[in-house]
């Protein structure tokens, strides 16, 4: 019985190794902006008592205070929203240096998600 329940055990074991390896030549996600794509998502999600106030204002006063242009996407019962900024106004460096500045930001917020180089979601 010893015998059988190691048999088991090993076959289940081999059989979650995963085979497949990961593909050195995909660039990573930053490197490979589609036309659809925008450059930085920021979205205020909420865990059932709506989202952060204080966090989106701190992000708006920032985009009015730096001329940021961007759109919003409102997507949930209690205020979810997207920011969605292309940033084509700034090189590429400066892009990198506003994200970080961002998340800086926005740090402390729980209900703060961000998306690089990704689709923002259709408006409701």
């Amino acid at each position: 019985m010893r015998i059988l329940l190691l048999i088991i055990c090993t076959l289940a074991v081999l059989s979650c190794k995963s085979t497949k390896e990961s593909d050195p030549k995909v660039e990573h996600a930053t490197q490979q902006v589609e036309a659809n794509n925008v450059r930085f998502i920021v979205s205020f999600i909420s865990i059932g008592s709506g989202t952060d106030q204080k966090a989106k204002s701190k992000l708006a006063d920032l985009l009015k205070s730096l001329e940021i242009e961007f759109n919003t996407v409102s997507w949930g019962r209690e205020g979810e929203t997207d920011y969605c900024l292309k940033l084509d106004d700034l090189d590429s460096a400066n892009q990198v240096s506003f994200i970080e500045e961002v998340k800086e930001l926005l740090e402390h917020s729980e209900l703060v998600r961000y998306k690089e180089n990704a689709t923002c979601r259709e408006d409701k």
